[in-house]
């Protein structure tokens, strides 16, 4: 497991689009099974495009995914977790950005569902090279 990884705050998550350049997100993460995992809502873009692609790069980064130009870059694969295990990652990211949690996904999954809306969470765990 990357020192750089373990201690950043942020990385960014890049997937490959179909005409095979790179999109990148600027997500939280946590270790998880030997890996590192982050959550997501089931339909967005990144969902997608690892359904096609499951090869991700990721990399330190900013808030706003801003990546230092010496900053090291690392590759693996991505995979999609449902259930328990999306569960378990939700668990640990919450403990982990607790303040921001709070701050920035709760109030969001409560104004989803007032307006009849229950976004369907995914976790994606990315497995390095």
């Amino acid at each position: 497991m990357p020192r750089e990884i373990d201690e950043s705050k942020y990385i960014s998550f890049g997937t490959y689009r179909a005409d095979g350049s790179m999109a990148r997100t600027p997500v939280w993460v946590v270790p998880f099974e030997g890996g590192y995992a982050f959550s997501t809502e089931g339909h967005s873009h990144k969902v997608r495009r690892l359904a096609a692609n499951p090869r991700v790069d990721i990399a330190p980064c900013t808030i706003r995914g801003v990546i230092d130009p010496t900053a090291p870059h690392f590759e693996g694969t991505a995979e999609v977790l449902t259930g328990a295990r999306c569960e378990e990652v939700e668990r640990l990211v919450a403990r982990k950005y607790f303040f921001a949690w709070w701050l920035m996904i709760v109030p969001n999954e409560w104004w989803s569902r007032l307006r009849g809306k229950n976004p369907i969470s995914v976790a994606i765990k990315v497995t390095l090279d």
